[in-house]
């Protein structure tokens, strides 16, 4: 495929298989078809979108290849939506920070290697309070977590703050 024309290609693509008497939901027939598509693109479909079928392939792939399209044109200038040209690449191309914290919503879980993750399915524990008798999804623990925090001040003003699942109840004692 050469630049902007991926609507030519798909339909060249489909006319030869169709000749050749391939079947295009076929796993090697969606490979060659994958072969002469861009790195990018193939890696960006796959990742968004998952595609199985020829169907699946090509709506995904103009899909990607238009927002390719609609994102080079708004950054052709200097000034992109409220941002340089350069914070809008940086954004886009992911490039974080290993050592940087992280502060979204998710909690840290402890990482299982698969040896122990056997284990726990064989003995029929929960991976969330290593129990017998449920998985962790129904776990009863799993909206009973209390996390307490407390700080004190120089005028002996205490803030205690219990966070539970469901609500938050804070009193102060002075």
């Amino acid at each position: 495929m050469t630049k902007d024309n991926l609507d030519d290609f798909i339909s060249r693509f489909q006319n030869l298989a169709n000749k050749a008497g391939y079947d295009l939901d076929q796993q090697v027939t969606l490979d060659l078809f994958q072969n002469g598509l861009p790195n990018n693109l193939v890696w960006n479909c796959v990742k968004f979108d998952h595609p199985y079928n020829w169907a699946s392939w090509t709506n995904s792939a103009c899909q990607q290849h238009k927002e390719y399209i609609q994102l080079s044109n708004w950054l052709k200038g200097n000034k992109v939506m409220g941002g340089t040209r350069e914070q809008w690449t940086n954004a886009l191309t992911c490039r974080r920070d290993p050592n940087a914290m992280d502060l979204g919503r998710t909690r840290a879980r402890t990482t299982m290697t698969e040896d122990e993750k056997t284990k726990q399915i064989k003995e029929g524990k929960c991976f969330r309070c290593d129990q017998k008798g449920h998985i962790s999804r129904f776990c009863p623990q799993k909206n009973n977590r209390i996390a307490q925090a407390s700080t004190s001040s120089n005028d002996s003003t205490v803030a205690t703050a219990t966070i539970s699942s469901n609500k938050l109840l804070s009193a102060v004692r002075t």
